[in-house]
């Protein structure tokens, strides 16, 4: 795998990092409690990581360039922990887990109508709007009232989507046809 795209998924691995670290020592540190701010920012991203594993799902039985399956498994994977993450978080600030459906997924409706290499940009299109999207909540997040645990997630998904995205964009560039210049 890429540099680049290890080094997104090292940082997915830090926004676990920064979910289930130890609280500080210093109880007067601790927000013992979520604020909205918190447990809005985790319910978006557990909607936002909904939407993307059916995509990534796709994947398993249609993408066909090497890379673009890997890249898809190992996101996908990175997502479900990340979820179970977010739940654990939930759980521990007695917000409800369930998060509500949300409009349908136009890329899944999208992607299900192509094959082959078609599919395989389709789908690194759909990732990188996903991110993009997840990054552009994150952002807003970390502007509001976020607790440090919950700024920790928002500056991880920031960082990590953000250079999983320099990844995908190399990937579809070499997936898409040379356009060659007028004569």
């Amino acid at each position: 795998m890429p540099p680049r795209a290890l080094a997104g998924l090292a940082l997915g691995c830090l926004f676990l990092l920064s979910a289930c670290g130890s609280p500080p020592a210093d109880p007067a540190t601790v927000r013992p409690d979520a604020t909205a701010a918190d447990t809005a920012f985790v319910r978006g991203m557990l909607a936002y990581h909904q939407h993307n594993l059916a995509v990534l799902a796709l994947a398993d039985t249609r993408a066909t360039d090497r890379e673009v399956k890997m890249i898809a498994e190992r996101t996908a994977g990175l997502q479900r922990l990340q979820q179970s993450t977010m739940t654990t978080l939930l759980i521990g600030w007695a917000q409800p887990t369930h998060v509500p459906a949300t409009e349908p997924d136009t890329h899944a409706t999208e992607l299900s109508d192509l094959s082959g290499i078609a599919f395989d940009r389709g789908l690194l299109v759909a990732m990188i709007s996903h991110n993009e999207d997840a990054v552009a909540v994150a952002r807003n997040a970390l502007g509001g009232d976020l607790s440090e645990r919950a700024r920790g997630i928002a500056a991880s998904v920031d960082s990590g989507m953000s250079a999983e995205n320099a990844a995908l964009h190399r990937i579809l560039t070499r997936l898409s046809p040379a356009v060659s210049a007028p004569r």
